[in-house]
C-alpha cells in the first residue's frame, strides 16, 4: 500500500513549502500460511468464499488450523476450518443453526469431503481464548485467518507477544 501525504512547511507563521510525501506500508503477511499445502489453501479459501457469500454477516471469521500447521499431514488428511459465527448480532435459533449447518453440508460436498469445518460461536471462541483453552490456543498459535472481521489477528498477535497465557496442556 502506498500512502500518500502534502505536507505543508511554515516557517515564520508562513506557509512556504507545499510537498507530496510518499511511503509503503507493508502489510504483514501470517508466517503459519507457509505450513499449509497450498492446494489445501485453495481449497479452504474457495470454502470460505463460498460460506460468506451464502451465510453473509452471520460469518465473522474462518480460520484455517490443523495437523498440516504440525507437519504431521498427508494428501488424504482434513483439512480444518474453524468458522465462527456472530451470536452478538444474531438470534441462534433453531432455524437459523439448522440452516447453517445444511448450507455448510453442501458447500463442503461441491468442494472436496476432506474439508473438516469446526463451528462455534463468537462468544464460545472468545471464552475458550479467554480461559486458555488448549484447543482455542493452538488454533491462534497453528492457525491462518482466511476471513477475519477483526478479531482473530489481534489475539493471534497477543498470544505471540505474551499477553495470553497458555495453560500447561497447550
Amino acid at each position: 500500500m502506498i500512502i500518500h501525504s502534502k505536507v505543508v512547511h511554515k516557517l515564520n507563521n508562513a506557509c512556504t513549502v507545499n510537498q507530496i510525501m510518499q511511503f509503503r506500508i507493508q502489510k504483514r503477511e501470517n508466517e503459519n500460511l507457509l505450513k499449509y499445502p497450498t492446494e489445501d489453501v485453495k481449497l479452504a479459501q474457495e470454502f470460505v468464499r463460498k460460506a460468506k457469500a451464502e451465510l453473509g454477516d452471520f460469518l465473522i471469521g474462518a480460520i484455517l488450523f490443523g495437523s498440516s500447521a504440525r507437519g504431521s499431514s498427508t494428501d488424504k488428511s482434513d483439512i480444518d476450518v474453524l468458522l465462527v459465527g456472530d451470536d452478538t448480532s444474531f438470534q441462534m435459533t433453531n432455524p437459523l443453526i439448522e440452516g447453517y449447518r445444511i448450507i455448510v453440508e453442501n458447500i463442503v460436498q461441491s468442494i472436496t469431503t476432506r474439508l473438516h469445518i469446526t463451528s462455534m460461536t463468537f462468544t464460545n471462541f472468545w471464552d475458550y481464548v479467554r480461559a486458555a483453552d488448549p484447543v482455542a490456543i493452538n488454533i491462534l498459535r497453528d492457525g491462518v485467518a482466511l476471513m477475519d472481521n477483526g478479531f482473530f489477528n489481534p489475539l493471534q498477535t497477543l498470544l505471540k507477544q505474551g499477553h495470553i497465557r497458555p495453560s500447561e496442556e497447550s
